[in-house]
This record gives structure tokens, C-alpha cells and sequence, in this order.
């Protein structure tokens, strides 16, 4: 088997700032052509760290991947940052689909899909008659779909949310057609747009699914594998949405997460955790204050407080046996589980690694 080196995000980080600094120095090369064929990653020895059980047996792979992925239909993307950025599309199964250059300094990306369902890679670059473009491309195969497109502004985000002079707009996953209105967040094509103190939910075909009062938002996050809800932050104030009808889940939330198993709702507020399941509240238990809601999946909710991490059962509350008793070495915690089993889980060096199950053999055509 061939392996790649593994990639360290303090090395790249450091690399990249002198890169940044030799400004009168030689540019790197930039690889724009999507590539299909790669060295396979290098499979990790977890013999001297802790994995969560439910991942025991699984091979770990080392992406050497430095920006926190992004994830729909089974395929998770995301990049090496070296003198450049190195974008790989990687199944839950371990393999590299393809990969394609751009600057270091264009970190922001997107993984949205277009009207028909199709799961899509909107990647940034130079622009040419503005400072930025946008690429998008089949994340199963990458083949380009459309663009480059030049795009005014800046990268705002989640999602296609783009702003120019205070001035926010989105562009169609379908073709790139910029289209401008007061929009927070996009997700698979469905735009959350906030004006006048109303927040209203929009399809991909312009249908204006719900309005509901809605104060000023300033920041808004998807929560859930399939984005289903958003928490909207408005100062230090923030509330769980369900994305579907407008309603308000939770208030005072500061952190959440969906286990994609149970489709269980977790949120992290102040003082609490809580757990909601089809609209309706489970169980809530005291957590301190400096208790961090690091990840929600495989019906667990993974508690990080200092140096330990505590796992509860996303639909009892109960602490939970994740990892094995006598286990030593680094605790492994999942940034990401998928309904599948496979797992992104942060690794000990701070960049990410990948749990991936194996892929299943395709069934026999009937003779």
C-alpha cells in the first residue's frame, strides 16, 4: 500500500504565514485540474489511544486534513494547507474521489447541492475582475458544473452567503446566477433571510416557506447532518429554530448538535443541558461552566470539561460507557459521526482523522 506523510497543522500553519510574509518571493505553483487518482491515506496505529467503542475495529485514516470538513452523501470535504491549499473529496469508506489546488489564503468553502438533489463543491479562488470567484463542482466525481464566476465582496457564509459593502446575496447552486437579498444562511439550496425583524425560510425555487418575528440575528448556524435546525445568535443571546416550520426549539442556547441515529436535538445553554426529540423536551442535567458540547452522534452527547471528556446517552441523559475502562493513551472525540457508523474525530495533534467503515459489497444481479 502506498501511504502519503502525514500533514501537521502547526507545520502548515507556519508555512503558510511565511508565505504571507515573503511577499516579494516566488509564487507557488497552483494545481487547479481536478485529479483522480491519489496515493492511498496512511492508516493510523491507535494501539496507544483511546477509541470510542462503537468505532473499535474501524480503520483510521490520517487525511492530513487541516480545515474543518464539511459532509453530505456519504462524502466528507475538506484541505491540506501547505504553501497551498489542497482540497480532497474522501468517502466514509477511506477513498479519495479527487482533489484539486487552490491559494492558501482561499480557506472558505461550501457544500451545498442544486435543485435536484445533487450534492455540490463551491470552492474560491482569484477573481478576474474582482477580488474573488466561485467554482462549483459534482462533490461525487469533480466535474466542474459551473464557474468560475467573479463574485464582489467577500465570503460570509454558512453556506453560499456572500456580502459587498453591506449588501448580502447568495449564489444559485444550479448555474452560479448571483441573487441578492438580506440572507443569513444557506443550506442545500434553502435560504434563511432576516429583514425588518422577520425571519422567513425560502425553497430553491423562490417559495417562501415560513415567516415568523425574529428580532436582528447577527450570526446564524446550521445544526444537524441535514440541517435541520439553526441556532440564530443575536448578541450573546441564542436560539435553536427548527428549520422546517420557523418554530422556536430552545432560547439561551450556546452550543448544539443532532445525533443523526435518533435524530435527538442537544443544546448546550449556560448552565444546562438539554435534550429535545420530535418537539418535545427529553431531559435536562446542570453542567458547569466550563463544560463544552464537542460533538453529538452514535445516540451520544460528548462532553469535553479540561482535560476529560464525559459522554451521555442522548435519549436517557445517563452517563454513558464510551470508551473502554482500562483504555490509556489519547482520548480520540468525534467532531462527526454519520448514520452509517464511520466518524471524523479530532486528532491528537489538532487536525482531523477518519473512522472509515467498510464499504459493503454490491449485491449479485438475480441469474
Amino acid at each position: 500500500m502506498t501511504s502519503r506523510t502525514p500533514h501537521r497543522r502547526g507545520a502548515a500553519l507556519v508555512a503558510a504565514g511565511a508565505l504571507l510574509l515573503a511577499a516579494c518571493g516566488s509564487q507557488p505553483d497552483i494545481d487547479r485540474e481536478v485529479k483522480t487518482e491519489h496515493a492511498e491515506p496512511t492508516i493510523v496505529d491507535t494501539s496507544d489511544m483511546n477509541v470510542p467503542i462503537a468505532l473499535d475495529g474501524l480503520e483510521v485514516l490520517d487525511p492530513g486534513w487541516d480545515l474543518p470538513p464539511q459532509f453530505a452523501d456519504g462524502i466528507y470535504l475538506s484541505a491540506s494547507l501547505d504553501d497551498v491549499l489542497t482540497f480532497e473529496a474522501m468517502t466514509i469508506f477511506g477513498e479519495v474521489l479527487w482533489s484539486t489546488q487552490r491559494p492558501s489564503s482561499f480557506t472558505d468553502f461550501a457544500v451545498t447541492s442544486t435543485s435536484d438533489g445533487m450534492p455540490v463543491a463551491v470552492l474560491l479562488d482569484d477573481g478576474e475582475s474582482t477580488s474573488l470567484s466561485a467554482q462549483a463542482y459534482d462533490l461525487r466525481t469533480g466535474e466542474s458544473l459551473w464557474g468560475p464566476v467573479d463574485v464582489p465582496g467577500s465570503f460570509e457564509g454558512p453556506g453560499l452567503i456572500f456580502s459587498d459593502e453591506g449588501e448580502r446575496f447568495t449564489l444559485d447552486p444550479d448555474d452560479g446566477t448571483m441573487i441578492t437579498g438580506p440572507y443569513l444562511a444557506e443550506y442545500s439550496g434553502t435560504l434563511l433571510a432576516a429583514e425588518e425583524e422577520v425571519l422567513s425560510a425560502v425553497d430553491p425555487s423562490g417559495t417562501t416557506l415560513w415567516s415568523v418575528d425574529a428580532g436582528e440575528p447577527t450570526s446564524t448556524e446550521w445544526v444537524g447532518m441535514d440541517g435541520e435546525y439553526a441556532l440564530l445568535r443575536e448578541g450573546d443571546r441564542g436560539r435553536i429554530i427548527d428549520v422546517a416550520t420557523g418554530q422556536t426549539v430552545a432560547e439561551s442556547a450556546q452550543s448544539a448538535g443532532v445525533d443523526p441515529a435518533t435524530g435527538t436535538l442537544v443544546v448546550r445553554d449556560a448552565s444546562a443541558l438539554h435534550a429535545y426529540g420530535e418537539g418535545e423536551a427529553l431531559w435536562s442535567i446542570t453542567v458547569g461552566p466550563e463544560t463544552e458540547l464537542v460533538s453529538v452522534g452514535g445516540i451520544f452527547a460528548y462532553l469535553r470539561e479540561g482535560d476529560a471528556i464525559r459522554v451521555h446517552n442522548v435519549l436517557t441523559g445517563a452517563i454513558a460507557q464510551a470508551y473502554y475502562a482500562d483504555g490509556e493513551g489519547t482520548v480520540l472525540v468525534p467532531a462527526h459521526v454519520t448514520p452509517q457508523g464511520a466518524a471524523l474525530l479530532f486528532g491528537p495533534d489538532g487536525g482531523y482523522l477518519l473512522a472509515a467503515v467498510p464499504e459493503q459489497p454490491s449485491e449479485a444481479p438475480a441469474p
